[in-house]
Order: structure tokens, then sequence, then C-alpha cells
């Protein structure tokens, strides 16, 4: 469980030095729109993510589906990857050495 809660934490910050990489610089008002709008998703998936307690992240409401951890892993991995391939550093598939 805990090393859920910690890929969570190191992709998000991740993310977020991507995203901060990506944004110097530019001044166009699509950029600013697509910032603006990266921004308020990044602000509630944290939220989201800090919500739930860390010993509920193994949570599964079945068994055919992902545990909350992962869930949350897999959205910040699939983030990480979009702010690479933003950046022109990704590779397809990335995202996936991040989910279990």
């Amino acid at each position: 469980m805990k090393s859920i809660v910690a890929k969570s934490v190191i992709l998000l910050v991740g993310a977020l030095s991507i995203g901060a990489q990506i944004s110097s610089g530019q001044n166009n008002p699509i950029v600013e729109q697509l910032r603006t709008q990266w921004e308020a998703s990044r602000k509630q998936m944290v939220q989201v993510a800090e919500a739930m307690p860390a010993d509920k992240y193994q949570f599964q409401p079945t068994p055919e589906v992902r545990g909350y951890g992962a869930i949350i892993t897999h959205l910040a991995g699939e983030n990480m990857t979009f702010m690479e391939t933003v950046a022109g550093g990704a590779k397809p598939g990335a995202a996936e050495r991040f989910d279990q």
C-alpha cells in the first residue's frame, strides 16, 4: 500500500515539474487556455488523491476492477505521459510502466 501512495506522489510531482517546464516562455492564448485547464485538473487530481486516507488506498469495490491507489497511480502516469508527449520526450506506452 505504501508503494502505491509513494508512486502516486512521485508521479504527481514529476508531472508538475514537466508541466512547469512546458509552460515557461509561452505567450499563446491557446497554450494559456490549456495551461489553465491542466492546472485545474491537476489541483482536482491532488484533492482526490488526498481525500482518501492512505490505509484505504487498497479499496476495490469488486475484485474485477482496480483498487483506488492503482487508479490514482494510473491517472498520474497518464498525466505524466501526456506532459512528456507535449514536451517531445514521451514514448508510446510510457504510462504502462506505472500500471500494476
